[in-house]
């Protein structure tokens, strides 16, 4: 199994959200995007991201196939409660997990572990 580690974060300019690489540490922060649609095949494309908007990708996908990325709205089954509880995914300690949220109306079906 391929391990892929991405980053998404919201475009300084028009706030699309911009998927690659992530470059930070200086006054700015970087999505390096490889080979879009509209750029040459296999160039390398800066994208400057908003501060405070960079996500990791989790590695899963939800049930239509979306990447399910850090700080997305998601809901999930609580097997000890026996219901479906609104969770915002989260990166602590090296790991992704769910805590409870409140008060989103995006949601997205948590679908395998």
């Amino acid at each position: 199994m391929e391990k892929i580690i991405l980053f998404r974060g919201r475009l300084t300019g028009d706030g699309r959200w911009a998927e690659g690489f992530y470059i930070g540490g200086c006054e700015k922060e970087y999505i390096v995007s490889m080979g879009e649609k509209e750029m040459i095949p296999g160039q390398a494309h800066w994208n400057e991201i908003a501060p405070g908007t960079l996500c990791r990708y989790t590695g899963m996908k939800d049930r239509s196939g979306q990447r399910i990325w850090e700080h997305d709205i998601v809901k999930a089954y609580e097997v000890s409660s026996r219901e479906w509880m609104t969770n915002e995914v989260v990166f602590e300690y090296g790991c992704f997990r769910l805590t409870p949220s409140l008060g989103f109306s995006t949601i997205i079906f948590w679908s395998s572990i």
